[in-house]
């Protein structure tokens, strides 16, 4: 039977508890917050937020409601649910896009993708955590892509640039005005480069500031309308490379200009380019089918193969030592390492991690035997991979 009192808006109630302390007072958990009765069912009140959606409601001794929630992890009270506090050590449950490691500010930082609600930013001392979210202004935002320019970091969403305050740790948008008009785009990839270049790969282009994002251009990258990755030469910050559906464009003088360099990879898109760091003619692309590797700035492509499999590799980092490189692939799962520059693959052990579909990978630059690993549904874990190759695994070619 539907619970008097609570609206019918939030009918579908997932979780009931009574308090140990008091037979009278029970709690609801819903579609829209946590309702307290304190008279025995006769009268109730919503005692959270209204847009918490919970799945389950733990009453303890002494006052203390834990909640699971959907999205914002657990949350607790300890004074019968008057005030909550979050008790995560991390985000389990939420879908991390991108991770970078903040070296000015001594930092890890991940976005969060999928969760307007309970996402944005996140913030640790270390790859271990614990994590808090960063202050107010991504509210309602998917965060798709993050850079730093100097102490400030910069969040790519699915409404424009986002730039944080190193103080406050808050969240303002740079309006991303060309002709007049302001974009609101969808940023996929965005690089920073000394000392206030910004470019941001997006829905509407490319998009490109040389002021810190006071003022922004659009750099004609043929009849392209989206532009979906970039990546920027270890040995020359005015060489860069960009991914559009129409092929690869590179610039030479820090995204000024541009010219188209191959035509790229007929319909599935390119996630992510990357140099490798001992070789600035070598590029690697992650696309839907597949990894490609160039030799030559992104003229010519060749599928890689010896392990790897035709499918939608999505993550990809590189070790500093010029040789090692770890892709995933989001599609049928696994995370492949190459200790030969691409050449031939080994698929690592994932035991422990809640799914082996990883989206995007991260390594420590302070330990980069460390292999930061984000799945959709596990958040983010921590791997040491073995040093010594264990042989290559088969798929793909």
């Amino acid at each position: 039977t539907k619970i008097r009192g609570i609206p019918s808006s939030s009918r579908r109630t997932r979780a009931f508890a009574q308090s140990p302390d008091d037979q009278n007072r029970l709690y609801a958990g819903t579609t829209e917050g946590l309702w307290s009765s304190e008279d025995g069912s006769a009268t109730w009140r919503l005692i959270t937020q209204k847009d918490l959606v919970i799945n389950s409601v733990l009453a303890l001794p002494g006052g203390i409601v834990l909640l699971g929630t959907e999205g914002a992890g657990v949350v607790r009270s300890i004074d019968g649910g008057q005030t909550w506090l979050a008790s995560n050590e991390g985000f389990s449950e939420r879908f991390v896009s991108k991770v970078v490691f903040d070296h000015a500010n001594r930092r890890v930082l991940a976005g969060i993708w999928g969760d307007r609600r309970h996402g944005g930013v996140f913030a640790a001392a270390s790859p271990r955590g614990p994590w808090t979210r960063l202050g107010a202004g991504l509210e309602g935002r998917e965060v798709l892509s993050l850079a730093l320019l100097g102490r400030e970091a910069l969040a790519g969403t699915d409404d424009g640039v986002f730039l944080s305050d190193p103080e406050t740790g808050g969240w303002a948008r740079l309006a991303t005005v060309v002709d007049g008009v302001d974009m609101h785009p969808r940023v996929k990839d965005l690089l920073a480069l000394p000392p206030r270049n910004l470019l941001a790969a997006s829905s509407k282009g490319l998009l490109r500031s040389g002021d810190g994002g006071r003022t922004w251009t659009r750099p004609a990258l043929g009849l392209t309308d989206e532009v979906s990755a970039l990546a920027v030469s270890p040995d020359d910050i005015n060489v860069l490379v960009a991914a559009s559906p129409l092929g690869f464009f590179r610039s030479t003088d820090g995204g000024q200009n541009w010219a188209q360099v191959s035509p790229g990879f007929g319909d599935f898109q390119t996630h992510a380019l990357a140099f490798m760091p001992s070789d600035d003619r070598v590029l690697l692309a992650t696309t839907g089918q597949g990894l490609f590797r160039s030799s030559d700035q992104g003229a010519t492509w060749v599928r890689c193969t010896g392990g790897i499999p035709y499918s939608d590799i999505t993550g990809l980092a590189i070790h500093p030592d010029g040789r090692t490189i770890y892709a995933s692939d989001f599609t049928w799962g696994g995370i492949f390492r190459s200790v030969d520059s691409g050449r031939t693959w080994e698929r690592l052990p994932t035991d422990g991690l809640a799914s082996d579909r990883v989206w995007t990978l991260g390594l420590d630059p302070s330990a980069p035997e460390r292999l930061l690993v984000a799945s959709p549904t596990g958040g983010l874990h921590l791997m040491v991979p073995a040093s010594t190759p264990t042989g290559a695994a088969g798929g793909g070619g």
